[in-house]
């Protein structure tokens, strides 16, 4: 995977000394040219979506203020080419002015999901800023490595009819905070068993299940996992109806079958977020209105980073609680402007772990130690 490679789209009067300095080493072309190992898509300027008619922020099924995030993006393609570099490449901006702070989220957001962002010609007047976010994600990259903490998980191909349905489910997964583990039913079918930690899985696809994969489903349902499916993939009667589903049980575990045919993912996100149970939160956000998150961890568990992603301009979040589903023993803060990290306190709760932030703005990451 070419991990140490940094998209731009140079403005073709840049000096080559000024290119030799910055840590933006592969100049993209007006065909898209990209190497081998990279799969570019395109994304959105991230931010809080306008109204229409007064310009005023826009709020979203979630209630929250309604945010364009490219996050769900970066998870689909990686959940079907996993050794993939994902660059995003933003187009177009309609009738938005961006700002320095636009031009730092649009990279800052990327790498966050362990992609890259496709810098812009208009960008080149913000290089000193973006060198120095650039950096700094370099001397992270091993956090890209790390696996998203998530108790909840969506298997898809994205394809078809549910193609739209399955991609706004991940998107509207964002705003609830409820991080998910994405999987495409061919790679599922390949992987030795399904992910560690997932308690329940939603089975999005127009095709039946492999004989392979159906038995690491039916192993997940039986040693207590919760599956929600269009069909319940196998001849049984239902047990039970509540929620809008039918209830199937096998072994310890039981699948969920709707009542009737998912069309709104608003709705669906719901039904796995409460289905699955808060008490199955991994993380939860306190007093923000436009932030996403994206918490990942070591092999080993004994590192974790919460990276805090902040949507509304620069208007800074404050009074933040970041609350986590494990106990952790340090915190250090990291931003893109400061030097050096800043120590948090780690208050342990019956949640598991309550971390105070200062005031976010466009992007922070909680560094974690057990």
């Amino acid at each position: 995977m070419p991990a140490a490679l940094r998209p731009i789209r140079w403005p073709a009067s840049t000096p080559e000394a000024l290119r030799k300095e910055t840590p933006f080493n592969y100049a993209v072309g007006p065909d898209g040219n990209v190497p081998k190992g990279t799969s570019l898509i395109e994304g959105e300027w991230p931010g809080v979506r306008a109204g229409r008619q007064s310009g005023a922020a826009e709020a979203g099924p979630t209630g929250k203020l309604w945010v364009n995030a490219n996050g769900w993006r970066v998870q689909q393609e990686q959940a079907g080419n996993p050794e993939q570099r994902v660059w995003l490449d933003h187009g177009a901006t309609g009738n938005r002015v961006l700002t320095p702070y636009d031009y730092l989220l649009a990279m800052a957001e990327a790498e966050t999901y362990g992609a890259r962002w496709v810098v812009t010609e208009d960008a080149a007047g913000e290089l000193p800023a973006l060198t120095q976010a650039a950096r700094f994600f370099s001397e992270h990259e091993e956090w890209t490595d790390w696996a998203t903490v998530a108790a909840a998980g969506v298997i898809s191909d994205f394809q078809g009819p549910i193609r739209t349905l399955s991609q706004e489910v991940l998107n509207l997964a964002g705003r609830r905070t409820l991080p998910l583990h994405v999987i495409t039913p061919q790679r599922a079918e390949q992987q030795p068993a399904l992910a560690p930690g997932v308690k329940a899985w939603l089975y999005l696809s127009m095709k039946e299940p492999s004989p392979a994969l159906r038995a690491k489903l039916w192993s997940f349902v039986d040693s207590g996992g919760l599956l929600l499916s269009a069909s319940p993939l196998q001849t049984a009667k239902a047990t039970g109806s509540s929620n809008g589903y039918q209830w199937f049980n096998r072994g310890k575990g039981r699948i969920g079958v709707p009542d009737q045919k998912w069309s709104n993912p608003y709705a669906l996100a719901a039904d796995l977020h409460l289905l699955l149970g808060r008490e199955h939160d991994t993380v939860r956000l306190y007093n923000t209105t436009a932030v996403n998150v994206h918490y990942t961890a070591s092999g080993d568990g004994r590192r974790g980073v919460v990276q805090l992603l902040q949507y509304a301009g620069l208007r800074a979040e404050q009074n933040v609680t970041v609350a986590l589903g494990r106990s952790w023993k340090k915190a250090r803060l990291y931003t893109l402007t400061a030097e050096k990290p800043e120590p948090l306190i780690v208050t342990e709760s019956r949640f598991g772990a309550d971390i105070p932030v200062p005031a976010l703005s466009t992007y922070a990451a909680i560094e974690l130690e057990a």
